[in-house]
């Protein structure tokens, strides 16, 4: 998902983070929402 955010225009808010039991990932759209 974060991958096809970016691909069309949005940014990346938070880099990948693997915690082994958790993973997250965040994007931003093109009008900076989170």
């Amino acid at each position: 998902m974060v991958k096809n955010a970016v691909d069309d225009g949005g940014s990346i808010y938070i880099k990948p983070q693997d915690h082994g039991w958790m993973y997250g990932h965040s994007f931003a759209d093109l009008n900076g929402h989170q």
